[in-house]
């Protein structure tokens, strides 16, 4: 008996029920805690959005009277102009399993569950690996074993960015290529050959093991070579490292602005406190953002190995906290005292081992055009789509998003001491 429309749209609803907007919440929010507290606006239309910024107040001002009213200038106002980008996940369905749940729909979601979640849990990983990112997609470097299928990264905390059966490409230039031939492992590019395959990850050890798809790519991919999710190089969201880098921002253009006429309060407040005590460097960076970008950040995230480094360090001055950020998701974290007032600590595992970002988090936004990620079309009733090559059917997950920030100043990209 074929799967007719009526018995198709049955299923199409058992995903709407299952999904409900709660749920996804939770798989996404989840242990994410810098992706879940972003304040989110999912309202976003047109080609470009803009994000005005003021950076300089009116210079008309004297002791004396008529040398303050000739020296009257304007706010310092430009705007950050944003394109959203895409992201995409994708589940596949065999009819078979569709077929088999016709006389008893109760095993359809148990069939097709897991491979919904993990096409949610894969977009949300790069979500929030892209949200502490620098926008070049990058997820980890090569320290040694180019050449060989045994890559062992840079930062060995790196290898939880990845997943076995994920499509890699490599590039010596991390941003500001040309794509795809910046890539070494793009037929005809750079070292010829294709795309690779991880096979095996030890995340303890910080190694990829990688496999040919097409003849000629592991004897590409060199040390210091970067390594990037397949077609993710410099068309990732802008994370938090690219609107506050950890260098001055030079003149080339970012969302429509020149940086370098104001590098602190259109590209955010830098502070090296990687030979201090990593306590002194935290307090220490975040006073230089009073001091710098007159900021009063409220919240710090940094990854669990320098967050459990800092707790050793305050020992009894740590009290643990609860913080809701939904009615379903929340974190755990404590306060910590500066210059400035007291600042939230996180722990957040994808972000660097050896930065954190001090941030005032009233400043940001994620922004996407409608919910992200969301299941594809579900106004429609067309969540899930026959496959043109395959006996089964898709569920498309993603949406397209990007992230703003209308205050760069008023954060703070601290340099850690090493673990």
């Amino acid at each position: 008996m074929p799967l007719t429309g009526e018995s198709m749209a049955t299923y199409v609803a058992m995903l709407k029920e299952w999904y409900t907007s709660k749920r996804i919440e939770w798989m996404v929010y989840m242990n994410a805690p810098f992706f879940a507290m972003l304040p989110k606006n999912p309202e976003i239309g047109g080609e470009t959005y803009d994000v005005p910024i003021g950076y300089g107040d009116p210079q008309a001002g004297s002791t004396r009277f008529t040398i303050a009213q000739g020296n009257k200038t304007p706010t310092q106002t430009t705007k950050f102009q944003m394109v959203m980008k895409e992201e995409y996940s994708f589940a596949q369905i065999g009819r078979k399993v569709i077929k088999a749940a016709e006389k008893d729909r109760g095993a359809f979601l148990p069939a097709v569950k897991p491979n919904v979640d993990g096409a949610f849990r894969t977009c949300k990983r790069n979500l929030c690996i892209a949200a502490h990112g620098d926008g070049s997609g990058a997820k980890a470097r090569v320290a040694s074993g180019g050449g060989t299928a045994t890559l062992t990264l840079t930062e060995k905390y790196d290898a939880v960015k990845f997943q076995v059966n994920e499509r890699l490409e490599a590039s010596a230039t991390k941003t500001g290529g040309a794509y795809p031939t910046v890539m070494k492992n793009q037929p005809g590019a750079l070292g010829g050959g294709g795309l690779v395959r991880i096979t095996a990850i030890d995340r303890q050890a910080g190694t990829l093991t990688i496999a040919d798809i097409d003849a000629g790519t592991v004897a590409a991919i060199a040390d210091n070579d970067y390594l990037y999710r397949a077609g993710d190089y410099d068309n990732v969201i802008n994370g938090w490292q690219a609107w506050v880098p950890p260098t001055a921002p030079t003149s080339t253009p970012f969302n429509g602005v020149d940086r370098s006429v104001d590098p602190d309060m259109l590209g955010g407040v830098r502070f090296d406190g990687s030979a201090l005590v990593l306590s002194e460097a935290m307090t220490n960076g975040l006073t230089e953002g009073v001091i710098i970008g007159d900021a009063e950040v409220d919240h710090v995230f940094a990854h669990p190995k320098q967050v459990a480094k800092l707790v050793d360090q305050l020992g009894a001055k740590v009290e643990w906290q609860e913080y809701s950020v939904t009615e379903t998701i929340g974190f755990e974290g404590f306060k910590i005292r500066y210059d400035g007032g007291t600042a939230r600590v996180f722990a957040d595992r994808y972000g660097p081992v050896d930065r954190a970002l001090g941030a005032t988090l009233e400043s940001w936004e994620f922004l996407s055009m409608g919910p992200c990620p969301e299941i594809f079309d579900a106004e429609t009733d067309q969540e899930m789509l026959r496959e043109s090559d395959i006996d089964g059917y898709e569920v498309r997950i993603g949406g397209y998003p990007e992230t703003s920030c209308n205050a760069p100043g008023h954060n703070v990209n601290i340099q850690l001491p090493p673990l």
